[in-house]
């Protein structure tokens, strides 16, 4: 659904007497006040889980003696733990506290092959302690650009009435009801209750668990998938 398509609904389904004809574009007040409570509810939705459809991953091979590295331009915020040097196959120690990065200020390392720390405000990736060498980097974050145009061009907002939400637009739509309806100073407990209950729902079934192999698998044992047999004595 469009935020076109999520507004006509949200007002149709709850008594408006305006025929909605346009959005964005709007000079009608209850449209502007929609417009800005859709992109309140696509940002406050959005960013509540790690919605695998906002998730992408970022890769860049460090260089000897350069400890800060460019943020992709779209980041929001890390997933956490994902940061890993993929050449060494382990993961990074992350993102360290102060007190942990005023140790390695002291001490110029730390306990552990590779640390590292978000720079918010330089929008940098700082690696600790400070690379000898080259190894490739990857982590995986939350992009900022939730929505999309009608020609699929990334955007971080509702701007026009073409425009889609990358989460599912039902969430948008629940999500812009109960609050359109608080503004209206209409009960909406109703509302927010089936919000909150839907959207659990959703991240529930979207970051469900696979499933646990009981039986055999390509010649491995069934539980250490041959990875660690002698620990188990197979």
């Amino acid at each position: 659904m469009s935020l076109f398509t999520i507004v006509k609904t949200v007002m149709d389904s709850n008594g408006w007497p305006t025929p909605v004809s346009a959005v964005s574009a709007s000079q009608d007040q209850n449209m502007r006040q929609s417009m800005s409570l859709a992109n309140l509810a696509l940002k406050s939705t959005s960013f509540k889980h790690n919605w695998p459809q906002l998730i992408r991953e970022h890769r860049f091979p460090t260089v000897a003696d350069q400890s800060e590295y460019d943020l992709p331009t779209d980041f929001h915020h890390m997933v956490v733990p994902s940061a890993v040097n993929a050449n060494q196959y382990y993961q990074m120690k992350g993102s360290l506290t102060p007190i942990q990065w005023y140790r390695k200020s002291l001490d110029g390392s730390v306990d552990w092959g590779d640390g590292f720390r978000i720079d918010a405000v330089g929008n940098k990736f700082v690696v600790a302690p400070t690379p000898s060498g080259v190894s490739d980097l990857v982590f995986m974050y939350i992009t900022k650009n939730i929505a999309k145009s009608s020609s699929d061009a990334p955007l971080d907002a509702y701007y026009a009435d073409g425009d889609v939400s990358l989460v599912d637009e039902d969430l948008i739509q629940l999500a812009l009801t109960w609050r359109w309806r608080q503004k209206k100073g209409l009960d909406y407990t109703a509302e927010m209750a089936e919000f909150s209950g839907t959207m659990k729902q959703r991240i529930a079934q979207y970051m469900g668990t696979g499933e646990l192999p009981i039986g055999r698998q390509y010649g491995h044992d069934p539980l250490t998938q041959g990875c660690i047999p002698d620990v188990i004595g197979v």
